[in-house]
This record gives structure tokens, sequence and C-alpha cells, in this order.
């Protein structure tokens, strides 16, 4: 059976799932030549059960469908709309949400020591929100709040999970896609 750590640098995604779903904390991710998050194993923690092999999308296709239909979309809010790169679309949906006590999850970026970090984090209110607008297109350390998001979910909270397509299916994958999300 194929090994997470074994996945093609052109195949893993960076998602981070896998990392999520060891609850021994034996892979981490790390950062490979050209700086992509990549899976690393802790044989000292492994207990070889095999989570994280099942867990991976690239190792185990996941079902896919082409779209129905597809939708374009502008927000009527100018001011969102002129701090966004996405139209406004999601920041428009994220303080919906926020109006309604839901929690909003994003990738926001900051240069620490001198490089720039691109991190998933949670919103609860607008101000917070602000620093999730504007594409990233990077990877982002989403895995790290991925269990959080999890809780928040089975707690009944109404969460919106932004992201790449990959950390998006890991989300779904992991939480189980509830009404919620």
């Amino acid at each position: 059976m194929m090994h997470v750590e074994n996945i093609s640098p052109n195949e893993c995604t960076g998602c981070g799932g896998c990392v999520a779903v060891c609850h021994r904390d034996a892979v981490t991710m790390g950062t490979d030549e050209y700086g992509n998050y990549r899976p690393r194993i802790d044989e000292t923690k492994c207990v070889n059960c095999q989570k994280c092999t099942r867990f991976c999308a690239k190792i185990h296709a996941v079902s896919k469908a082409a779209p129905l239909q597809a939708y374009g979309a502008v927000g009527k809010d100018g001011g969102l709309v002129r701090k966004s790169t996405s139209g406004g679309v999601f920041a428009t949906v994220a303080t919906a949400l926020i109006a309604q006590k839901g929690q909003v999850y994003g990738a926001v970026s900051q240069c620490f020591e001198g490089k720039l970090q691109v991190y998933h984090t949670c919103a609860s209110n607008a101000r917070e929100m602000e620093k999730m607008q504007g594409s990233k297109y990077v990877q982002s350390r989403a895995w790290e709040v991925y269990r959080e998001v999890s809780q928040r979910l089975q707690k009944g909270e109404t969460v919106l999970f932004t992201g790449t397509p990959c950390q998006v299916a890991a989300v779904k994958a992991y939480t189980g896609d509830p009404q919620n999300l």
C-alpha cells in the first residue's frame, strides 16, 4: 500500500488532511526544496494504522461530478468589492454568516521572521474577516484548523470554510460534509 510520504511531489496538493486525521501526531507537514508543503511521518509515533493513507484523495480517487450549472456574481456593497479580489462574493457571504453568529475560516497572510506566512484562521466579526479578503493563491497551513472546524460543526455552529479546492475537499471529507458546513 502506498504511504502518504511517498506521493509524488506533482500529486500531493499539501492539503494536510493526513495531518488532521492522525490522532497520534505522527504526520506533520514540512516543506520540500521548492517550499511546497509535504507530509512527513515520525516513525516513532506512527502505529501504521493507515488513517492518513486511507484519507488521502490522491491515493484513493474521490468521486467527481461535472458541474450542472455555473454562476457568476459581484457583491452590491462597493466598499467590500474594492477590498476584494473575488468581486466581493466571499466578503458578502462571510458578512451575512457572521451577522447570523456563524464562523468563517479563511486564509490570512503576514510576514513573520522575514518570510511570508499564509495560514487559515477563524473570523467571528467583520474586522477579523477583512484580513481574509484578497486571494493568496499559495499553499496555506489550512490543516491546522480542520479539527477546530469539525468541533464547531459538531456543536451545531454554522461554518463557512474557504480555501483551495483540495482544502475544501479535505474539510468536507474530514467533517463528513454536514448541512451546517
